[in-house]
């Protein structure tokens, strides 16, 4: 689940940080809040000259500037975590152009005005976050992406497992096992690319009118309950709480909690994922939240279309297995994501 925090900006600049890990609750220093409004990287014109390089060689050690920017977040955010800069080797920051480069040509052509770069630090806090930065001058957005080091540690089905079981108590009788990738193509890479797709499908939504804004409070009047993509699932009531259309809400789903302490049983998987099928979620991280739902859909859809990857969740109870959840997007219920994502990528980006 992403939380979006509202950063006071310079007139000139309007910063917003979407959070791929829950954090824990603001801590109210005058002071620190003071060196984040007036950070250097707050500015614009900071990021100019990273738009000269290659798009796919936006891939930068971090500056002293942002490590000091992130230490300050990590303070105000109640983390004890102090990031470092983290030096990518040249087969890790390989990987990661390799990866841009594979994408969907019509998906490079928008990252290649978008993306201002992606940095790793080690003890970052979170697996990672993207950026907004708004230029006042010509209203343009654009986006950056902090990963932290322990990404590149874990294959991918290791990792996809460790996450989708996080919301459980696990014991000895349930378990899950997640499957993003064969045999052969599990591996650190399988796990960093659909980690980065969904930041990517973050940055991806600047400037387009596709779901939850990052900030409520920078759309006081919640225009954003007309965006395209956001109708197919979610909706405001009577306080202006977002939440999913009733028929695609489902029993337990407000107990869903990733990456902080487990609300739920091991024993409540097959009863959640049953209910996740009568939605038009793809993943139960999609959800959780509308601007998840966004970011999961692209990469899943991207993982499984594109790339033509798998995506299995199998639970298992008393080592047999009891429920196998696969991909959405030959089911009827997908069908208008389905869609939606064909006319954002162009009908001609999936081979077929």
């Amino acid at each position: 689940m992403k939380i979006a925090k509202l950063l006071l900006a310079p007139s000139a600049v309007l910063l917003l940080a979407v959070y791929l890990l829950l954090r824990p609750d603001q801590n109210t220093n005058p002071e620190l809040e003071r060196q984040f409004d007036q950070h250097a990287i707050r500015n614009f014109s900071y990021w100019e000259n990273n738009r000269s390089v290659p798009w796919s060689d936006r891939v930068f050690l971090p500056p002293v500037e942002l490590v000091n920017y992130v230490r300050i977040d990590n303070k105000l955010g109640g983390y004890k975590d102090i990031p470092s800069a983290y030096a990518l080797s040249g087969s890790e920051k390989k990987m990661i152009s390799q990866i841009l480069t594979s994408l969907p040509e019509v998906v490079q052509k928008k990252l290649e005005s978008l993306l201002l770069g992606i940095f790793v630090v080690s003890d970052l806090g979170t697996s990672g976050y993207s950026e907004e930065i708004i230029d006042s001058k010509t209203l343009q957005h654009f986006g950056f992406i902090v990963l932290d080091s322990t990404l590149f540690a874990k294959k991918a089905n290791h990792w996809v497992t460790f996450k989708e079981s996080a919301p459980y108590a696990l014991d000895q009788k349930t378990r899950l096992e997640g499957k993003i990738a064969e045999n052969a193509q599990n591996t650190i890479e399988g796990a960093v690319r659909y980690i980065l797709i969904h930041e990517l499908a973050h940055i991806l939504s600047l400037n387009e009118k596709i779901t939850q804004v990052f900030h409520r409070r920078s759309d006081p009047n919640n225009q954003f309950a007309n965006n395209s993509f956001f109708r197919l699932s979610w909706s405001l009531d009577n306080k202006l709480n977002v939440l999913p259309f009733g028929n695609f809400d489902f029993p337990l789903r407000n107990n869903i909690f990733y990456y902080r302490e487990a609300k739920l049983p091991s024993d409540k998987m097959l009863e959640v994922y049953n209910g996740l099928e009568k939605t038009n979620f793809p993943t139960l991280y999609a959800s959780t939240s509308a601007q998840d739902d966004w970011a999961e859909s692209f990469v899943n859809y991207l993982h499984t279309q594109f790339f033509k990857l798998p995506f299995q969740i199998l639970i298992y109870k008393d080592d047999l297995l009891i429920k196998s959840y696969e991909n959405c997007w030959q089911q009827k219920r997908c069908s208008e994501k389905k869609h939606y994502l064909e006319n954002f990528l162009g009908l001609d980006s999936i081979p077929k």
